[in-house]
């Protein structure tokens, strides 16, 4: 995804986080993934003059999210 924005390495924008919950929803929703609890994403976002690097997963409490850069 490329989004204009000039994050810090603290924030995770908006607009990824939403990209990073819609995708894992969509994977939840086909039928060969139905009774699996996790669907991981990764998603590279251009932001700014840098490109971050997103990890994420639902662990069936919380949403565990790394990042790399």
């Amino acid at each position: 995804m490329y989004n204009g924005m000039d994050p810090t390495d603290e924030i995770i924008l908006r607009g990824e986080l939403l990209t990073i919950l819609r995708v894992m929803l969509g994977q939840l929703r086909k039928v060969r993934l139905l009774h699996h609890k996790r669907a991981p994403v990764f998603l590279v976002s251009f932001a700014g003059k840098r490109a971050r690097a997103f990890e994420a997963y639902s662990d069936g409490q919380a949403l565990v999210l790394r990042t790399y850069y």
